[in-house]
């Protein structure tokens, strides 16, 4: 049974050798078996004229076993030279192959048909070809739709240097991912932090199929391009994209369409050496395309693309999704922007905004009043815009990028509507930088009443109380209380307060007593809400006995009120009379 396996794999393989090559001996007839030659790595049968295949070691000795034995015309008596004629491939990049020649002087030429080989045209040719094996890679650079290759050894009538070559280790590169019409695909990573890559690429022996201002930088377009498509599966994902390699001056352009335009750029990064990075928008699903492209100096080069699909971005990537921040908790509070994504709300005014946001939501208080502040994290240099309005409808507010003290934000707001919801936006200035930040939100509380003075004066049968404000905020009334020891105290008046005020406002209450005692009074204020702040106590002395006033007079002997201010006389009912200056 074995016998019969391997008498069957030996006509197999005998077939499938056949099928690849077939040969014109013509009268050279040295060898009549093809051996075993398997380093043909593109499908298709080769044409052989004057030429053989030679089932012994490859022809310096090392790679694959057998090799082309391209025949010498003046060694085999005849006009031709040996020629091997490559299958037909859907365009055509590059050619490797290992070659040498029987003797010194020898030529070869590489030679490509784009019509079925009705005719030819010189890519390049090879004079003195080494005698010992050694590795050529020719840029064939061919975009057609269907390229013929050939080895010749006679170009076209020329007939001297001819010696028999030895030729193996054959490899057509197909000239993909040149333009749209010869997209490669390259996959992208579905795992979190996982990555898939172009491995090294070269876009020399492309074409310059687009112009200036094809990618996402005007500088770029004169060189030789390459056109990678990716494919983002359902839900979406959040994307980096690393170009690498060590060509200078490329650029790495990501498009929603293959035909790259300026109009159809999703983002894009360039680099003068070593790698270059950008970030993706949430990509939706479907088809984009990866353009590579060179400065014009140098036009092509080496290069790589890596993808890493990076973790969701934070859950107040967008203002839909906006964190509410808690009034006055006396803590900063610590977030972060690290794969956050670029919002299509309206760039904001200052901070040099390029995306990498994060939001926040916070409800204006019944003072109208909001104050952000931010501290460094991983993030040192921070901005912050204010939004009023509806999601779909947003409207800056105010924009702050450095406080006094360092390079994060500080916004001081008042006049708000209450009860509205403002939207905070915060991103690292200029972009590029994610990671940490502390944020608190306060609504500083202004004192009820500030209070300018509370002062009495002493009459024989009454108590002349006098205050001022310089403002007033949630205040409803003051409660004039007297006490005889400072310790228990009544209630003799009630003053109605000015509620919100901020300009100055004079109150006075008389209050009458019996007792020739001191008195000690105090105010005491109270809010809307039921909050009160005393304030006193202060005491006047009512031990002494008064004679009865009559009235008061100013210099002039006009009576004036008991009490104004200035230089008066108090008349006694005796005839007697005192001044006093006020």
């Amino acid at each position: 049974m074995k016998n019969t396996l391997f008498i069957f794999f030996i006509l197999l393989t005998n077939f499938f050798l056949r099928s690849q090559i077939s040969e014109n001996f013509q009268s050279w007839t040295s060898r009549n078996t093809y051996g075993t030659w398997t380093q043909i790595t593109i499908p298709g049968t080769f044409s052989m004229v004057q030429s053989i295949v030679a089932p012994t070691g490859a022809a310096n000795g090392s790679g694959s076993v057998g090799f082309v034995q391209l025949g010498s015309a003046t060694t085999n008596g005849g006009t031709n030279q040996g020629k091997l004629t490559f299958p037909s491939v859907n365009t055509c990049g590059t050619l490797s192959l290992t070659i040498r020649s029987s003797g010194a002087s020898g030529d070869f030429f590489l030679e490509k048909s784009t019509n079925n080989g009705v005719s030819w045209t010189l890519v390049q040719s090879f004079t003195n070809a080494p005698l010992t094996g050694t590795l050529y890679n020719i840029s064939v650079n061919d975009a057609s739709s269907s390229v013929i290759l050939r080895i010749n050894g006679d170009n076209i009538g020329n007939s001297t240097n001819r010696r028999t070559m030895y030729i193996h280790d054959i490899n057509v590169t197909p000239n993909n991912n040149t333009n749209c019409s010869t997209v490669t695909s390259l996959s992208v990573p579905t795992t979190t932090l996982g990555t898939t890559t172009t491995g090294l690429q070269s876009t020399c022996g492309k074409t310059n199929d687009y112009p200036v201002n094809s990618f996402g930088s005007s500088l770029y377009g004169d060189g030789e391009d390459a056109v990678w498509s990716i494919t983002i599966p359902s839900g979406g994902g959040n994307y980096q994209f690393d170009l690498g390699g060590s060509s200078t001056y490329k650029i790495l352009s990501l498009h929603s369409s293959c035909t790259p335009s300026n109009s159809n750029v999703i983002n894009w990064s360039t680099t003068s050496s070593g790698t270059s990075t950008f970030f993706t928008n949430q990509l939706s699903s479907g088809t984009y395309y990866l353009w590579v492209d060179t400065w014009p100096s140098p036009t092509c080069g080496e290069y790589s693309i890596t993808i890493t699909k990076l973790p969701d971005p934070p859950v107040n990537d967008n203002p839909s999704g906006a964190i509410p921040l808690t009034i006055n908790s006396g803590t900063y509070s610590t977030y972060t922007n690290q794969y956050s994504t670029a919002t299509s709300v309206t760039s904001p005014s200052c901070g040099n905004y390029v995306g990498e946001d994060v939001w926040f939501s916070v409800v204006v208080p019944s003072n109208g009043i909001i104050e952000l502040d931010m501290e460094e994290g991983g993030v040192t240099d921070a901005a912050m815009s204010v939004y009023t309005g509806t999601i779909g409808s947003l409207t800056e507010l105010g924009c702050n990028d450095d406080s006094l003290t360092n390079l994060m934000p500080y916004l001081y707001l008042t006049g708000l509507p209450v009860g509205q919801t403002l939207y905070i936006r915060v991103w690292e200035y200029g972009g590029g930088t994610t990671g940490t930040f502390d944020i608190i939100v306060n609504s500083p509380v202004p004192l009820p009443v500030e209070l300018i003075y509370f002062e009495g004066y002493v009459y024989p049968s009454f108590n002349s109380l006098k205050w001022s404000t310089a403002s007033e905020y949630n205040s409803d009334y003051f409660r004039i209380e007297r006490s005889v020891d400072g310790v228990l105290w009544k209630v003799v008046g009630i003053k109605s307060a000015s509620g919100n005020s901020n300009i100055k406002i004079n109150y006075s209450y008389l209050d009458s007593f019996d007792d020739l005692v001191i008195h000690y009074y105090r105010l005491v204020q109270v809010d809307y809400d039921g909050n009160y702040k005393i304030y006193g106590p202060i005491s006047l002395d009512n031990t002494k006995t008064f004679k009865k006033v009559i009235k008061y007079v100013n210099i002039l002997g006009q009576e004036v009120n008991p009490e104004s201010k200035g230089v008066m006389f108090e008349l006694y009912e005796d005839g007697t009379s005192k001044k006093i200056i006020r």
